[in-house]
């Protein structure tokens, strides 16, 4: 009879415990230690199947569990006493801390024995099955891995079996999987997503709510109105500031007249809201692909039952559009990067042209020349040319572009092998629209041999406010290519072209425009001053170790330069640079920023300007030429390079005590000012206006451009266009005005 009872109780337990399982877990759990039992002692260990239900607070839980275990008790010699036993418990837990639990229960079991030897102190010996009460306790650590069902446990528990006289004390280690389905909070059983439960008195219930609502549309084309099939969102922003909470709170959107193609829920409840307490709500406008352009008004009235302390009707005003299809496209729009750099994967002779035997970055852009918003864009490139390789898969998510010339802009990496012999190279272009109807295939073809404009800058087609760009990323600047003016060659003058771009220090702000202006500056020494395409060698994101190998150390001045000028008689040397410059912070002496440098340190990861010129004077050459669009200030454009030190505590550096006589030097910006970026134009400020001045805007009509013209001209518009942004800055020039720096034919 107690056998049935108690395998009733076991199933009647089971079955609550499962049908509560939203805090169900199993597991299984084992252990070993000491025993006794009437005066002999030993070692015992036990196996149990557990199964746990926790309450909704995580606090306390109940479960069931299944010992079994087997004893070996050999002490004090000769006795012995072998015997196993079942039992079925009702456990409950307490958890005191996230990580700790006592846990204590009782029900019933049997006793097994198997063998017994030389216990000569028992009157009687026991029977082989011995029926006995349970009880247990004990306690123990749990923990839960991050984002994970299991649960580990490790504690001591205690046995005892009245009847028999046997107790235990052991070690025991168990793991529990949670039921729930999802993964158990590592800091308590219970869940803590819940809220919790509103006030139901106190004195905030007895004061009334104040309720204020703000409206707007959230959209996904992006035009601020709602087309045609498509799903947008009346976004309710509503707020208590009262002294009293709120409960059962009605939102109620309706129209003064029939909104036909608009489908939408007109009624919204907010259960409670507490003082200060804020929600947001979002109710789906869907529209019909047959409706008509025209402008909508929703009013929006929300009802507060206990105070009447309502939000009368808000209106909101929108337009809303007829169909209208969009039109996928590429843009005639395109940048390539054809320079040798590893960072990038490209390699080439940087002439901005796809040639044979080069890797070249393609930016392309797509975009949307229709009169409708186009959804949820894909785009995926393949090569059509035979040999020419995309080296990326090339899949984009581009998401909505707006109507009427939404755009954006990828990049990816093509290998032209020498083989290709084709006047262009053709890409396979699908773009998948949401709708089936509006994808397309396009064939796209880029011309080899042709100029194009360098590697771009990525422009975002979304603007800080959130309002949509009207116009295509400008790629080409009026000075990125100039025609070839007819100019006495230089056949005996050489140029280093240096631009540091991308910096290795999260720290410091990279120079956008630096690789532009490099390519813009090697069109305008071959094509208006006459170099030797092969004499303008170029060097992109130099390291420290770059500027050394070029231009030398302090203790050896030979570098790649010295050694050119050398082999070549060169007479003639030109150098730019485009990158940050830096003073230091113990002496105030320029720098020149390398990519691996900590402006911080300048004296230790720098280039000194006093360095540079001191090896370009070992050149022994008739001209040297130094043209620098930095500053020396310690700050750029994005804020400051230094840490812990203003710019503005620094003494003015002044150049001309820095370059030796005969040299001709034009730096970007004078003492602290910052050298500014002109960002219309994708190009430094100072190297925009140098280089137009080069092009002949500085010329005064006689076909001489003497430096004087360029210093004048530059000086005027960097001044003027610097203070249009709000900003000072003013090129410093050292050389003689007079003379003549090219003359055309």
């Amino acid at each position: 009879m107690k056998k049935s009872r108690f395998l009733i109780f076991i199933v009647g337990f089971a079955v609550t415990a499962v049908t509560a399982s939203a805090g169900l877990s199993v597991g299984l759990s084992g252990g070993a230690g000491y025993a006794d039992w009437v005066g002999v002692w030993g070692i015992a260990w036990e196996v149990a199947p557990v199964v746990y239900w926790n309450t909704q607070s995580g606090i306390f839980g109940i479960g069931l569990k299944v010992p079994y275990g087997n004893a070996n008790l050999k002490k004090p010699d000769p006795t012995l006493a072998r015997f196993s036993h079942l039992a079925g418990i009702v456990s409950a837990r307490f958890y005191p801390s996230s990580f700790f639990f006592l846990e204590a229960g009782g029900g019933y079991g049997r006793v097994h024995l198997k063998e017994l030897r030389d216990i000569h102190w028992l009157e009687h010996l026991p029977p082989p099955n011995i029926p006995s009460p349970v009880i247990e306790g004990g306690l123990g650590f749990r923990l839960s891995p991050k984002r994970s069902n299991l649960t580990f446990e490790i504690g001591l528990k205690t046995h005892m079996f009245f009847d028999f006289r046997y107790r235990n004390v052991s070690l025991e280690l168990g793991v529990a999987y949670d039921l729930e389905g999802k993964p158990r909070d590592t800091t308590l059983v219970a869940d803590k997503t819940k809220e919790p439960k509103p006030p139901k008195d106190g004195k905030a219930r007895k004061l009334p709510p104040t309720l204020k609502i703000s409206l707007a549309l959230d959209e996904p084309s992006g035009n601020k109105a709602l087309d045609a099939e498509e799903t947008g969102f009346l976004v309710i922003d509503l707020a208590n500031h009262g002294p009293g909470i709120a409960e059962d709170i009605t939102v109620k959107v309706s129209s003064l007249k029939q909104t036909p193609g608009l489908a939408y829920e007109g009624t919204k409840t907010v259960k409670y809201m507490g003082v200060d307490g804020k929600e947001e709500i979002r109710i789906p406008i869907k529209v019909a692909a047959d409706v008509k352009s025209r402008i909508d008004t929703l009013f929006v009235e929300v009802e507060e039952p206990r105070f009447h302390n309502n939000v009368l009707p808000t209106p909101i005003a929108f337009q809303v559009f007829q169909f209208a299809p969009p039109e996928l496209a590429m843009s005639d729009q395109v940048g390539i990067h054809d320079e040798a750099n590893p960072k990038y994967g490209t390699y080439g002779n940087g002439d901005s042209r796809i040639q044979a035997g080069e890797t070249v970055l393609i930016t392309a852009v797509v975009e949307n020349r229709g009169a409708g918003a186009a959804r949820d864009v894909n785009l995926s490139l393949t090569s059509n040319t035979p040999n020419v390789i995309v080296l990326d898969t090339v899949y984009e998510e581009i998401g909505t572009l707006r109507s009427g010339g939404g755009w954006d802009s990828l990049s990816f990496l093509v290998l032209i092998p020498t083989i290709v012999k084709s006047d262009s190279i053709y890409f396979n272009v699908k773009l998948e629209e949401e709708r089936d109807r509006f994808s397309r295939q396009i064939s796209w073809a880029l011309p080899m041999n042709a100029e194009l404009p360098t590697e771009v800058v990525m422009v975002s087609p979304y603007v800080e406010d959130g309002e949509v760009e009207t116009e295509l990323p400008k790629f080409l600047s009026d000075v990125d290519f100039i025609n070839p003016k007819n100019v006495e060659a230089r056949t005996d003058a050489v140029a280093v072209v240096v631009g540091a771009s991308s910096y290795e220090n999260r720290d410091v702000a990279d120079v956008e425009y630096a690789r532009r202006d490099m390519s813009a500056v090697r069109e305008h020494l071959v094509n208006v001053l006459g170099f030797k395409k092969e004499n303008v060698y170029s060097v992109s994101d130099p390291t420290l170790s770059d500027f050394a190998t070029w231009f030398g150390t302090e203790t050896n001045p030979q570098g790649k330069l010295y050694r050119r000028v050398a082999a070549q008689q060169i007479k003639e040397v030109f150098v730019y640079y485009s990158g940050h410059g830096v003073p230091s912070i113990t002496t105030g002496d320029p720098y020149l920023v390398p990519v691996d440098c900590d402006p911080n340190y300048a004296e230790q990861g720098g280039y000194s300007l006093k360095q540079l010129y001191n090896n370009l004077k070992e050149l022994q050459v008739d001209q040297v030429t130094v043209v620098i669009d930095a500053c020396f200030s310690g700050s750029s454009p994005e804020g400051s390079l230094l840490k812990s030190a203003s710019p503005l505590i620094m003494e003015s550096i002044d150049f001309k005590t820095y370059t030796p006589p005969g040299f001709t030097a034009l730096t970007a910006a004078s003492g602290r000012q910052v050298a500014n970026w002109l960002e219309g134009e994708q190009h430094g400020l100072f190297t925009y206006y140098f280089l137009k001045g080069l092009g002949g805007e500085a010329d005064n009509g006689d076909r001489k451009l003497t430096w004087g013209e360029v210093k004048a001209y530059v000086e005027s518009n960097v001044t003027r266009a610097a203070a249009a942004q709000d900003r000072e800055q003013t090129p410093v020039f050292v050389g003689n005005e007079t003379e003549v720096l090219t003359e055309w034919r």
